[in-house]
């Protein structure tokens, strides 16, 4: 008899024949009992339905009512690819079993034969190597098993049945052999093997197609690799818990890719999540079932296209909302959720022209230093806009308000520009006094004002006409003055667009009517190029009198003052745009960041979109992570953050990762459900192809 490193060569040859006939034996029976599985959920009979799994913590089956269109698709799954691996191993009293391991979906077999998924925890023995052991709990009873033998399969199936093609045969005794063909393997069974054994020992041609060590296949075509298995390290990583911020790192064909969608994967397997990951498969704030609210980011649509592939091998549903570049989420965002940029259905204060080409180089190599300035000055000018705020309310303060303007100035006093939130809880306390007080000046300061365009239409009937046609001359991209925004309500919300030119015309005389009240009160000039300042010479003589002026002009300060206090968290979210147009203006001013400045104010590139994008993200979350917020989202006055809260996943994963911003990681980051905070990124920075990509390990811990 002759010897291989103490082994019967003969013998190993039988042990692979019945190997191979095992196998395709067993693919036979996953197809039928997955074909028949099919057939149940199709007829509705629910009493033949697959018996409980045993080889998961899961629930007994549930009934056909309560079974998901994932069984489904995983039983089909099943009849495509019966299984991905084979192994043997060992407890601590030296028994042996064997566990067949599918991608997605557990089966219970005839013959106490079983399938388990590789998501489940029986799952991940097949991902350690031949020789090393694991502890794994099934049935809630832990056991340690040691790995004696592990066959990797490729299944395939023709006209002459199932085959399985290039199979990676692992055993502690006889090393690594490739397998071409279990089909073929069956078929050569009669071969000498004397003969074969002196090929195998040369190097020569294989033993029935057995090749000893890794066989290589040859490449036929561009597609990301489909690696059914992770290794071990991969293995551990895709299955940390889903509260956890993971960077992958490594060269091309490392497994990267493959990783993070398994570790997607295997975190919709609700059956098989561990029981600390249970607690987290809810609705989302969007209301997405769990399996339904992620998202994966990747940065063309070419490489799009591969991903969508690979998770398909994967058996993961991957709608087109669910896997996105971040250029177009991103637009998405900032016009119909911040409104940021403008469209014809959205009054944001941008339009994106794309060109970074007016911002420092340096910024665009690493924009952290200028997106904190930017931060700090959003933060500092909110605070600034309350503070002068409460002296116009002083100013313009009777003997019915003082009382209410006094709790404010207190309040006030404990702000400090790094923790408004703060200050925004204390608010929250006398918000509705503040808002009653508003509005009964304001209907005071109303109807003085009707009273006015009453009349001067009595005095001409063509006056708005008029009026109309003089503000066709106006450029419609005119800012708006800071102090000016809060004079009344409706320029908080947005402005509709179908107004008729008449209806124009009415706002422009109310607005600017109570601009030159508010200037006239406070004895401040109109600032000289303002739109108040040119409708004002405009109306020449028919300007109210400064009597009429200064009767309306306190009450218009008052409401000014106050305005600023009245649901002011919302405004710390919304008020990002205006900060970082007059960043901007005064970044340039003092030769900082910008080389120029646009000829249109309102273009934008898109590394500043992403900073006003990650602020108004920042500041949404540190406000919903608040009570006063949280159990209060529905209300009208949050509307803004449950508007953000809504795009929030339990899961943000992000493929080639470096060639993304620092901004915008953070961005997709910031877009991770406020409980799970999943976010998961690979990449390498070797490989980075964009200008802009993260550059080094500083910038991933800034994100």
């Amino acid at each position: 008899m002759i010897k291989w490193k103490g082994v019967d060569i003969m013998d190993e040859q039988q042990h692979l024949n019945e190997l191979a006939k095992e196998t395709l034996d067993t693919f036979s029976e996953i197809e039928s009992e997955a074909t028949r599985n099919l057939g149940v959920l199709s007829n509705g009979s629910p009493e033949t339905l697959a018996s409980t799994n045993t080889w998961t913590s899961g629930e007994a089956q549930k009934n056909l009512q309560d079974i998901s269109a994932s069984n489904r698709d995983g039983y089909q799954s099943l009849t495509r690819e019966p299984a991905i691996s084979r192994v043997i191993a060992e407890d601590d009293s030296g028994t042996e079993f064997t566990f067949y391991i599918s991608r997605t979906t557990s089966l219970k077999l005839p013959r106490q034969k079983a399938l388990a998924s590789y998501n489940s925890r029986v799952g991940r023995l097949a991902s350690l190597p031949v020789g090393d052991d694991g502890v794994v709990n099934i049935n809630n009873k832990e056991s340690r098993y040691t790995i004696i033998e592990k066959t990797v399969y490729h299944p395939i199936r023709n006209d002459s049945g199932w085959d399985s093609t290039h199979n990676i045969f692992q055993h502690e005794r006889l090393g690594t052999l490739t397998i071409e063909s279990l089909r073929v393997l069956l078929e050569l069974a009669e071969v000498s093997g004397e003969d074969e054994l002196d090929k195998l020992l040369s190097g020569e041609a294989a033993v029935a197609g057995i090749f000893k060590g890794l066989a290589h296949q040859m490449l036929t075509a561009m597609t990301l690799r489909d690696q059914p298995i992770l290794d071990k390290f991969q293995d551990d990583i895709f299955r940390l818990s889903i509260d956890s911020q993971l960077f992958i790192l490594g060269p091309p064909g490392t497994g990267k890719t493959t990783t993070l969608i398994k570790r997607l994967g295997q975190k919709l397997d609700i059956e098989n999540l561990e029981e600390y990951d249970q607690k987290f498969v809810i609705n989302d704030t969007a209301g997405l079932p769990h399996n339904a609210s992620w998202l994966v980011f990747t940065p063309s649509d070419l490489l799009k296209q591969y991903v969508k592939e690979a998770f398909s091998r994967e058996h993961v549903p991957a709608p087109d909302d669910r896997i996105k570049t971040w250029e177009s989420h991103s637009k998405q965002l900032a016009r119909n959720v911040l409104g940021i940029l403008k469209s014809n259905s959205s009054p944001g204060r941008f339009i994106l022209k794309g060109d970074n080409g007016f911002i420092n180089d340096e910024i665009i190599e690493d924009p952290r230093i200028w997106y904190d300035a930017f931060s700090a000055f959003h933060r500092q000018r909110v605070l600034g806009q309350l503070t002068q705020g409460i002296s116009i309310a002083v100013s313009a303060s009777s003997s019915e308000t003082q009382t209410l303007i006094s709790q404010i100035e207190v309040t006030l006093g404990k702000a400090k520009a790094d923790s408004l939130v703060r200050l925004y809880s204390g608010l929250t306390s006398i918000e509705v006094d503040i808002g009653n007080n508003i509005e009964k000046n304001k209907a005071k300061t109303d109807a003085l004002i009707k009273s006015q365009l009453t009349l001067q239409f009595n005095r001409n009937n063509q006056f708005l006409h008029e009026l109309a046609r003089y503000l066709e001359s106006f450029n419609q991209e005119d800012e708006v003055d800071d102090d000016d925004r809060f004079d009344d309500d409706e320029q908080e919300e947005l402005v509709p667009q179908s107004q008729t030119d008449i209806q124009k015309a009415e706002r422009a005389f109310n607005t600017c009517i109570r601009n030159l009240s508010r200037y006239n009160f406070l004895k401040k000039s109109t600032p000289k190029n303002s739109r108040a300042a040119r409708i004002r010479d405009w109306l020449g003589e028919r300007v109210p009198d400064v009597e009429v002026l200064a009767q309306i002009g306190q009450g218009i300060a008052l409401q000014n003052g106050l305005r600023r206090f009245n649901n002011a968290s919302r405004r710390y979210v919304t008020e990002v745009a205006a900060s970082y147009n007059a960043f901007r203006k005064h970044s340039h001013k003092g030769k900082q960041w910008y080389k120029t400045l646009p000829d249109n104010v309102r273009h934008i590139s898109f590394m500043e979109l992403d900073a006003m994008i990650l602020l108004s993200l920042k500041c949404a979350r540190e406000l919903l992570k608040q009570n006063f917020v949280s159990r209060n989202i529905e209300q009208p006055r949050y509307y803004i953050f449950s508007r953000i809260a809504s795009q929030f996943r339990n899961q943000i994963l992000v493929d080639e990762a470096t060639d993304f911003s620092a901004l915008q990681l953070a961005c997709m980051e910031n877009l991770a459900n406020l409980n799970t905070q999943s976010f998961f990124v690979c990449g390498d920075f070797n490989q980075r192809v964009t200008g802009y990509g993260i550059r080094n390990l500083d910038q991933v811990k800034w994100v």
